[in-house]
């Protein structure tokens, strides 16, 4: 698929949601979906930030000033994936228990603003994939990443020059 068609195919699945909350980092991915996301939905899209100690502060300073620069909404949250032993122990699919508990806190927010969309910029393997969405499915939002979409890790880069 072309990186038009991607961008293309992109937008038309945010339009379709009409709206969504991003788990946004202030890494590239996550930056350009919250980004596309804007441009299509205006303010039916906003971002959510995790700050925890997990997360070095620059990257939270980072991230505040490129949102600003979009002119886009961000939710700060604190997660505390830190405190779960699964986490801490590192395993192969840390990533799991660490966005267990980003998208839990994100369910509360877009819960209370009547958003039943999530996305995210993140790139995982099947496995870890297929475990993520079955815990957003089971708190009822859905949920999509851009790997899903044709989209692999660094290809940001591709649209973004």
């Amino acid at each position: 698929m072309t990186t038009e068609k991607k961008y293309n195919k992109l937008r038309s699945i945010l339009k379709e949601m009409e709206n969504v909350v991003v788990a946004f980092s202030g890494g590239v991915d996550s930056t350009f979906l919250l980004k596309v996301a804007y441009d299509v939905l205006k303010d039916r899209a906003f971002g959510v930030l995790a700050v925890s100690p997990s997360y070095p502060s620059r990257e939270y300073s980072y991230a505040m000033k490129v949102a600003k620069q979009i002119g886009v909404r961000v939710e700060i949250i604190n997660t505390k994936e830190i405190d779960d032993v699964r986490f801490v122990n590192n395993p192969v699919d840390r990533c799991y228990f660490c966005k267990s508990e980003l998208f839990k806190k994100i369910s509360e927010i877009a819960g209370s603003e009547a958003y039943k969309n999530m996305v995210d910029g993140s790139n995982f393997d099947d496995k870890l994939r297929e475990k993520i969405i079955k815990k957003i499915k089971e708190i009822g939002y859905t949920y999509i990443t851009l790997d899903l979409e044709g989209y692999h890790r660094g290809s940001m880069n591709e649209l973004i020059k």
